[in-house]
């Protein structure tokens, strides 16, 4: 509906449904899934915003610190640098657990399940899944 009043065109795709009666879903295993899948979310969540503050009162001292001495627009850029870096290494190591610098143009595409045939757009490797580590 939205396409539509956005002045988008719409293409149905027929879709070609086979229904196998000896299909299961186990509905517990499932469910215990998604939730650590939640779970997960919730820590790298929690982590990335520990890191946010951290990196905020960081940069807070650095600048109070360096005002005197450089003046106001050398210590906000030396300052900013210095957090800068320093959120980003944080978050690789801490939050999205990337060490080395193998695998590192990757980091950003490891929460793609396995074997769903993306690549990183740096390297080509596939990148390791959330779930399994592969």
């Amino acid at each position: 509906m939205l396409a539509e009043r956005a002045g988008l065109r719409i293409h149905e795709v027929p879709v070609d449904w086979v229904d196998d009666a000896d299909s299961r879903v186990d509905l517990l295993a499932t469910a215990i899934g998604d939730l650590r899948g939640i779970a997960r979310l919730s820590r790298d969540l929690v982590r990335f915003a520990l890191v946010g503050v951290a990196s905020t009162l960081a940069y807070l001292v650095l600048y109070l610190a360096l005002r005197a001495p450089l003046g106001a627009q050398a210590a906000n850029a030396i300052s900013l640098l210095l957090t800068a870096v320093a959120n980003t290494a944080a978050n690789r190591r801490w939050t999205f657990e990337v060490r080395g610098a193998v695998g590192a143009c990757c980091a950003a595409g490891r929460p793609i399940p396995a074997g769903c045939g993306r690549r990183c757009w740096r390297c080509w490797r596939p990148p390791r899944c959330c779930i399994c580590g592969t």
